[in-house]
């Protein structure tokens, strides 16, 4: 994920403490729910068998409805600043074929007898 938004000649430390707080509050959120979303599996996995299939399925439409809302949100807003234009295509090949990828494995799980 970072080399589709790495600045060339950024120190990354300088750009994080000139970061707002209100931005900070999301990004360390989010490694928050990854691991909400972690135990939640792995805890159910081992607590309530029989829902693995159940599991794969959530987890095949996690990717979907994560993209769609990913890319919605992000309409207009591909450039983080006028110095550095990027393509969206950045994102796409860096993130998005990873989660084609899982959405595959997870749904043919889901559906496998």
């Amino acid at each position: 994920f970072a080399n589709a938004v790495v600045v060339k000649d950024t120190d990354p430390e300088e750009i994080w403490r000139a970061t707002p707080t209100v931005a900070r509050l999301p990004a360390v959120e989010g490694g928050g729910w990854a691991t909400a979303l972690f135990l939640t599996f792995v805890s159910m996995t081992l607590l309530a068998p029989g829902c693995e299939k159940g599991l794969c399925m959530s987890f095949a439409l996690i990717m979907i409805w994560w993209n769609c809302v990913w890319y919605i949100g992000m309409v207009g807003r591909v450039d983080f600043n006028d110095s550095e234009k990027r393509p969206w295509t950045n994102w796409f090949k860096t993130e998005t074929v990873m989660e084609i990828l899982l959405f595959c494995i997870f749904g043919y799980l889901s559906l496998a007898p």
